[in-house]
């Protein structure tokens, strides 16, 4: 069977044999090997050999071993998958697909073969399976990009199959998914999965699965300022986690637990319960989700006034994710530090870490760093008196977080923005009302954003002249938050 091109402009009659084949060989993204193209095409292994080995003598292919090759040139690869239509590729896709899953499954260049030509197809629950484990791989080298786009496309695969292992590795996989989800995808799908999640978790009678379900929709309810509800399933997981008398599921709830005391601006008892949970605060965790709770606990220190404290761990822990590869992570600990100093109005070094903080994100796909940075550095660029700057940063936040509807913002720094437009010291622009951010923050259930919120309000009630004694009460309120 010879390969068919199909460039409307370069009928496959018209294009030689021995295109046709590197046509097909160019569906490989590494190495490839005889016998495959053997395989696929139907040429016989001393045809193939030939004509491969012309081609190295021309510089476009390589050898890797015995039968073993390889592309010299991406472009030229690329040029050749261009003769191919989209059906074709699709069956090639399909076929090559078939071959790697016959090949050694330790083999993480397989591995990373496999995964490119499974997104591209429909999988069967078993192919799902391996593309799970090309995930867990990228997650593990820190290439979070890719082992998110591998859950994802698992759990649009499976979200058609039925079946008890299939509802199983749907949940697992969705807890997967949600873990790398933060503003990347939209949070209502993002809650539409784990509720999906949830109801095959519930038909399978899977305990340990639903705790952590009821955690991650929590995180998302919370991220799409649903806050009762968040509040509830928080509880629910939390509650659900203790009964089963699991450690490891435990550890990983009393995790979630400092995510929800920094979301509701209860820094202390996040610390609290950090501590309480470590043996030692200063050795650094494994792991990026305990990894993500210490950078979060060395952020809520600097709040409750520790500032070296919270700077000297989250500098540690950056320096470990360095070591590791991880710019995921360590964007998070740059855009953390910088915060701290902008809270000390240390702007010059704030606006260092955010830069660095935002080059990392970028790199390593970090969305949810990306667009905080981004409000970080408005209000930064304000302070220094750069009003270009702010706005453009300050639009480029709005249009982001709307977005993947991520609305909730731990940081009081839209409320200083738009009260420095009721103030005239910034032209007004559409999606920031003062009002309205006062009332969303009294909405939500971050405590320390009440306080300050109520600050605020009383500055409104004051530029409208309200009476004295609303102005005080708002003052007396913001203290007592």
């Amino acid at each position: 069977m010879n390969p068919d091109g199909s460039n409307p402009t370069q009928p496959s009659e018209l294009i030689s044999q021995e295109e046709q084949l590197l046509a097909v060989a160019a569906m490989f993204e590494g190495n490839f090997s005889i016998d495959w193209l053997s395989e696929m095409t139907g040429y016989k292994p001393t045809k193939l050999l030939s004509i491969l080995e012309n081609e190295t003598g021309k510089k476009r292919l390589s050898t890797k071993g015995i039968g073993i090759y390889a592309f010299l040139d991406d472009q030229e690869r690329h040029r050749l998958l261009k003769q191919l239509s989209r059906q074709r590729k699709k069956i090639l896709h399909q076929q090559i697909a078939n071959l790697l899953m016959n090949e050694s499954s330790e083999d993480e260049s397989i591995t990373d073969q496999l995964s490119h030509h499974l997104l591209q197809i429909p999988n069967d629950l078993e192919r799902c399976q391996c593309l799970i484990k090309a995930g867990d791989v990228y997650r593990r080298r820190y290439n979070i990009e890719t082992a998110f786009q591998c859950y994802a496309k698992v759990i649009n695969d499976l979200s058609v199959l039925s079946g008890e292992e299939v509802d199983r590795l749907y949940s697992e996989t969705s807890i997967k998914y949600s873990k790398l989800s933060t503003a990347r995808h939209n949070t209502a799908e993002v809650l539409k999965i784990l509720y999906d999640a949830m109801e095959r978790a519930k038909r399978l009678e899977y305990k340990p699965i639903q705790a952590l379900l009821h955690m991650h929709i929590a995180k998302n309810e919370w991220l799409h300022a649903k806050y009762t509800q968040a509040l509830d399933s928080f509880d629910t997981g939390w509650k659900l986690a203790k009964s089963l008398n699991d450690p490891k599921l435990l550890r990983e709830a009393t995790t979630f637990s400092t995510f929800f005391l920094y979301w509701q601006g209860r820094f202390k008892e996040a610390v609290e319960i950090y501590e309480g949970t470590v043996s030692n605060v200063d050795k650094l965790p494994e792991g990026h989700f305990p990894i993500l709770a210490a950078i979060t606990v060395g952020y809520c220190y600097a709040q409750i006034g520790q500032v070296t404290q919270g700077l000297g761990m989250l500098d540690a822990i950056r320096n470990l994710c360095l070591e590791r590869g991880d710019l995921y992570l360590a964007s998070y600990c740059d855009g953390n530090m910088g915060l701290i100093m902008i809270s000390i109005l240390r702007l010059e070094e704030a606006l260092k870490y955010l830069k660095r903080s935002a080059n990392d994100a970028q790199k390593a796909s970090n969305d949810w760093v990306l667009i905080n940075v981004l409000v970080m550095t408005a209000y930064l660029y304000f302070l220094k008196g750069d009003t270009k700057k702010c706005l453009r940063d300050l639009r480029a936040f709005l249009n982001k977080s709307q977005k993947v509807q991520a609305t909730v913002q731990p940081f009081p720094f839209l409320l200083a923005l738009s009260m420095a437009m009721e103030n005239g010291d910034l032209p007004k622009i559409k999606g920031l009302s003062l009002k309205e951010e006062i009332t969303r923050k009294l909405r939500g259930k971050n405590l320390y954003m009440k306080g300050v919120a109520y600050r605020y309000k009383s500055y409104l009630q004051s530029i409208e002249n309200q009476p004295l004694e609303k102005v005080v009460a708002s003052l007396n309120l913001s203290l007592e938050w």
